[in-house]
């Protein structure tokens, strides 16, 4: 039985109202006086969906999020512009377009601003950031630059670089392709034109869109951009993931493990048996969560 909690919404900097739903350990309403004052609430979780995700409708980011509730923290699970394959936003300029097929990968800092504003607002000083898949992603984008995360939890981010997508096995030549089709669509002046596409993810999307998730080659690799993040944290990847044959997800433990090797905040674990999903594997997943939350938090 889900807990109950609140529907929230936030307005980024360029104007989309986003929506999300808050979590509290106990039963009053959310205030500022209640979140300053109570020490159950020394710190909230900014939970993070995947690519044409939302927050209703991942029962990972329900289980983690009950898991979260049950260890005394807050949780409140946030759509991006990036929520659902496509989507609608009513704006002071008028009605725009956004969702997966046409998000801009960078643009989830003003999402995530947006979001971590609203939290402050309420009294929340200690604030983490949990994203799985894309959104893990976008957390590790943001907890590099926003002083107010104080913790961070990856749940199977993907590698979005073009030398790592080509070279995988199955559908490197389709990939390439895409890649080429999406680069002839943005000259011609046609960067909205939808591709349909099957790696790394099965979905419409922009040409525009397209190129600047899976075309670019280093910005969102968080191979590297571990390096800059200096908070406490957590990385977790599905053992059939990391030994399979996906290139976005194979060996990544180990290239993230050596890449970060000097560095003591951060802590990599693989699940046994695990998906993407953690289908069938989410007491594993928690166990190693609860264990990490009480070493760190």
């Amino acid at each position: 039985m889900q807990r109950p909690g609140w529907m929230v919404e936030t307005q980024t900097g360029d104007g989309l109202r986003l929506n999300g739903f808050l979590q509290i350990t106990g039963d009053d309403p959310p205030s500022s006086e209640i979140a300053s004052t109570n020490p159950s609430r020394k710190i909230v979780w900014l939970v993070v969906h995947g690519v044409a995700g939302n927050f209703y409708d991942s029962s990972l980011l329900a289980s983690v999020t009950e898991f979260l509730l049950e260890s005394g923290c807050d949780v409140l699970r946030v759509n991006t512009r990036g929520h659902d394959p496509i989507a609608y936003f009513s704006t002071p300029g008028g009605r725009t377009r956004v969702g997966a097929a046409y998000e801009m990968i960078e643009d989830c800092q003003l999402d995530l601003a947006a979001w971590i504003a609203y939290l402050r607002n309420l009294g929340y000083h200690k604030i983490g950031l949990l994203g799985h898949s894309l959104g893990a992603v976008k957390s590790v984008i943001v907890a590099r630059s926003n002083a107010a995360i104080h913790a961070l939890i990856c749940l199977s981010p993907p590698r979005l670089v073009p030398r790592v997508l080509s070279s995988d096995t199955k559908y490197s030549e389709q990939y390439r392709e895409d890649l080429q089709k999406a680069t002839q669509l943005v000259q011609q002046g046609k960067s909205e034109s939808l591709l349909s596409i099957r790696f790394p993810q099965p979905m419409l999307i922009s040409a525009a869109t397209f190129l600047d998730k899976y075309g670019r080659e280093e910005p969102y690799d968080y191979v590297e951009m571990a390096k800059s993040i200096h908070v406490r944290s957590l990385w977790c990847f599905g053992e059939a993931e990391v030994v399979g044959q996906r290139a976005s997800f194979q060996d990544s433990d180990q290239l993230l493990s050596t890449s970060i090797a000097s560095m003591s905040n951060h802590t990599v674990r693989v699940i046994p048996k695990a998906d993407h999903a953690y289908t069938n594997a989410r007491g594993d997943l928690i166990g190693q969560m609860r264990a990490w939350l009480a070493e760190n938090i």
